[in-house]
């Protein structure tokens, strides 16, 4: 009989226990918009442990720094928007820079409405977001980058006379880049690894020191839009180089760039320079108009134009290129007019690599692959995508009007209670086109009808909201 009751108090022990380690993992700490540093060595972010949330609240702010924070395998520290958009609008020399964190994710999907629940919106006097100081683990997504004076994302650390970061000492594993939007970035849209990968002089102590950058292991990039990356450096002048991604130094493993978007960059759309690393992947991406396509082929270069898509700068590189599709221009590749979306006749659609390396869903998280085969780019075509469908939030339903919708959109709204209706439509790179605000005074239909004659052919997005309540969905204008 003892030994039933040890046994069952061991058991409710071991059970309060578990319990307790469960809602130690879901502990969410509060970042209001005001406050630009986010430093687990200082209270109250100390009491950060690994499974942990930090939210940051909605609304404009400043520089974002966030360092000092380690989760565990499995049990990522989560960093994730609150109570809708975070804008950074910043004269700093970055817009959020995440540095000495480990076995931690970066989201902006704290808003079922919204698909960038952080938006760098301008940095006048550096990069959007940066990853380093020994940083590791890391991942990075649905973040719009905007205006800034350099890169969109840097993610590397340099090594400095501490030699904490230098190659044998430090190394970068598992950076995960997807589902971003980048926008006019001054530099590279995306920046992996070190460009200086033989070292650098350096002054430490008073000595001459060769300083060798540490590699990273285990890199993925995948359905990311990047848009005229590097279009400002030096826009005369070919030779100064800037380019849609850029990676390098990578050890000895496969490095995956897949189903990204790449529009517009000013030199390369994708430039590898890694040639240690081995069974590297650049499949499914869209390429188009690499501005140095007219230097490799006219200028005294040993390039061809071909080269300005992926440029491999050393040809023992064991990378696989499958099934990308590049370009001069986007004439007759099938995007709708609001964006990078594919129409139905799109020559993207089904002509992806078979080999999608578990990359499951596209930039709208809908499921790959759809038809036959595997699209090229950001986004999988799917024709139930465009499919309307009633959306139900609590009190609030919401039906919409003519489906495809033309010159005019109606919304069709039954409240149980009077309030203030917002209503905003998106388009597909998540920029708002239209916010209405107006006063819901009958209990029961109400109808609210939108002017779209202006909107470009394309798939939209909208959010209605009423008190606390809400509904979502997505439109096709044509």
């Amino acid at each position: 009989m003892i030994n039933r009751i040890q046994t069952g108090c061991l058991i409710i022990f071991q059970l309060f226990f578990l319990i307790g380690m469960v809602n130690a993992r879901t502990t969410g700490f509060h970042v209001d918009s005001l406050t630009t540093l986010v430093d687990a060595a200082i209270s109250p972010y100390d009491q950060v442990r690994p499974g942990d949330t930090l939210y940051i609240h909605a609304g404009k702010r400043d520089f974002l720094l966030i360092r000092n924070f380690h989760g565990a395998e499995n049990l990522p520290i989560v960093v994730i928007n609150h109570g809708g958009e975070v804008r950074i609008d910043t004269d700093h020399h970055f817009g959020i820079s995440i540095q000495n964190c480990r076995f931690f994710r970066f989201t902006g999907t704290g808003d079922e409405a919204l698909h960038y629940g952080f938006r760098i919106s301008r940095v006048s006097a550096g990069a959007g977001l940066g990853i380093g100081g020994l940083s590791s683990d890391i991942e990075i997504d649905h973040i719009a980058i905007e205006n800034c004076k350099i890169g969109g994302i840097y993610a590397k650390t340099d090594p400095d006379c501490s030699l904490q970061g230098v190659r044998g000492r430090f190394t970068q594993y598992n950076t995960l880049i997807h589902d971003n939007y980048i926008h006019s970035a001054g530099n590279e849209g995306l920046y992996v690894g070190s460009a200086k990968f033989f070292g650098q002089w350096v002054t430490c102590n008073g000595k001459d020191t060769l300083l060798m950058p540490s590699l990273l292991e285990g890199v993925r990039i995948y359905n990311n839009i990047i848009v005229d990356a590097g279009k400002s450096f030096y826009p005369d002048d070919p030779t100064k180089m800037k380019h849609g991604i850029f990676v390098s130094a990578i050890r000895n493993s496969a490095f995956s760039i897949l189903f990204n978007t790449i529009i517009n960059p000013k030199s390369d759309g994708i430039r590898f320079s890694s040639a240690k690393s081995r069974n590297n992947a650049v499949y499914s991406n869209v390429i188009i108009n690499p501005g140095a396509y007219d230097y490799y082929e006219n200028g005294n270069t040993s390039f061809d134009g071909e080269d300005a898509y992926v440029m491999i700068t050393d040809k023992l590189t064991e990378l696989f290129l499958e099934n990308n599709y590049f370009a001069r221009s986007t004439d007759n590749v099938g995007f709708a007019d609001s964006g990078y979306v594919l129409t139905a006749s799109s020559v993207l659609i089904d002509a992806g690599s078979s080999k999608n390396r578990d990359v499951d869903f596209d930039f709208y998280h809908n499921s790959r692959p759809y038809g036959k085969g595997f699209d090229i780019g950001a986004f999988e075509f799917n024709p139930d995508f465009l499919r309307i469908e009633e959306i139900q939030s609590g009190n609030l339903s919401v039906t919409i009007f003519p489906v495809p919708a033309s010159n005019y959109l109606t919304f069709h709204l039954k409240a149980d209670e009077p309030g203030k209706m917002n209503v905003t439509i998106f388009n597909a790179t998540g920029r708002i086109m239209m916010e209405e605000r107006k006063e819901v005074s009958n209990i029961g239909s109400n109808a609210f009808v939108a002017d779209l004659s202006h909107f470009p052919e394309g798939i939209y997005f909208y959010r209605v909201q009423l008190g606390g309540e809400y509904s979502t969905g997505k439109f096709l204008k044509l």
